[in-house]
């Protein structure tokens, strides 16, 4: 039996880290949804008859009062269509409905099945812009019909739980100090801890990973948010506004990062620091990036995991650093997050029909250019040498 959204405490109405996977959801909306979207023009008409495939990844979070949308997938549709008498079915692809074109960071791409030209620009056109509009409703519904789940809550005159219109405001620090303090006396003061983990292969190399978790320039690039950051053994941090706090550890440039790590949140004890610890791994194409948080409190595993994938890990995949999946790893707690597919992509054209490239995120371009300069140089250097050898030995046969 279905039942409502049940009550939330004040802390987890003000829950910084609160998320919610909506995928189950979003690919049902996708299957039912889209069948049945049309477009005529000029004796030619189309209809999308199925969908065939939804894979990816949505979620729904909470993040200081405020809802976000954060999803990709690739959605694959069947369509019929008649060309004056002539009937014409085929399929088509669209490799990217996510929240980035949505903004207007990114254009949705059409991939579709062969064709004959005429009626691939009739496709293009007309059917395109429909499934677009579509596409654009998408996020208003996933808030609508998953927003109660997570979303800050106040009660009702019947003391039923409703949604909060305005901004949430935090509980007052005082309030939250005593909870912490109430917590901590009703507590031996020992905390039972256990380690979460999470790796991502991530598209660029060690030295820009090391320079992307250590610069405080370009964390905010990944984390949404002002940090406070240096790489230097001692010196305290901040991110995500505060909500996570520490002091650098250790550094070794290139390769690992490790840290005192405290969530500034009721239940996690006031005086109690994990370590974070963070290594690079550099590959032949990519740099599988591994976040392992020891001291978690028991109780918080779950909820940790969720919050490094979603606030570390995904804020990387959104920059365009994800070259394959991100994943737990082997642990006795249950993945959080699952591969998905590579995908092999056709030709890719915008609602113009024009043939469109894959737009490659300024700091990987940075990376490229920086791996380019540093191969010149090398070839430089050793065409250089090669030169002062063979003067050498110039110079030694004339003596002779």
């Amino acid at each position: 039996m279905a039942t409502g959204p049940t009550n939330l405490t004040p802390f987890q109405a003000t829950y910084h880290w609160r998320n919610k996977n909506c995928y189950p959801w979003s690919a049902a909306w996708f299957k039912q949804e889209l069948p049945g979207l049309s477009a005529e023009k000029d004796g030619k008409k189309v209809e999308i008859t199925e969908v065939t495939e939804v894979e990816g990844d949505v979620d729904l979070g909470q993040r200081k009062g405020k809802l976000l949308t954060i999803y990709d997938c690739r959605v694959v549709m069947k369509w019929k269509g008649t060309n004056g008498e002539e009937e014409i079915t085929g399929s088509v692809t669209v490799p990217e409905v996510s929240h980035e074109c949505t903004d207007g960071i990114s254009d949705y791409v059409f991939e579709w099945s062969s064709t004959p030209s005429d009626f691939r620009s009739f496709l293009q056109s007309s059917l395109a812009p429909v499934l677009i509009s579509k596409f654009n409703d998408f996020p208003r519904q996933l808030v609508a019909a998953n927003g109660n789940d997570i979303a800050p809550v106040s009660p009702g005159a019947s003391g039923a739980s409703t949604p909060v219109a305005t901004k949430y405001s935090p509980a007052p620090p005082g309030e939250v100090r005593s909870k912490a303090a109430e917590q901590k006396a009703a507590g031996s003061g020992v905390v039972n801890t256990a380690t979460v983990s999470i790796e991502a292969r991530l598209q660029a190399s060690a030295d820009d990973m090391y320079a992307f978790m250590t610069d405080e320039r370009r964390i905010p690039m990944w984390s949404r948010s002002v940090a406070k950051m240096s790489p230097t053994p001692g010196a305290p941090f901040e991110l995500f506004g505060g909500n996570v706090v520490g002091k650098v550890v250790s550094v070794e440039p290139g390769k690992k990062i490790v840290q005192s790590w405290q969530l500034k949140t009721p239940t996690w004890p006031s005086e109690h620091f994990g370590t974070m610890t963070i290594t690079f791994d550099q590959g032949e194409d990519s740099t599988l990036t591994v976040f392992s948080l020891a001291g978690v409190p028991k109780g918080q595993e779950e909820t940790l995991e969720k919050a490094i994938d979603t606030y570390y890990v995904r804020g990387l995949k959104q920059m365009g650093l994800v070259l394959l999946s991100s994943s737990t790893r082997p642990t006795t707690f249950q993945a959080m997050t699952t591969a998905r597919p590579h995908r092999q992509s056709a030709v890719k054209t915008d609602a113009a029909g024009r043939k469109l490239k894959k737009k490659v995120p300024r700091e990987a371009r940075r990376a490229a250019s920086t791996a380019a300069w540093t191969d010149y140089l090398g070839y430089a250097t050793i065409a250089a040498s090669a030169i002062g050898l063979v003067g050498i030995v110039w110079s030694s046969y004339q003596q002779k």
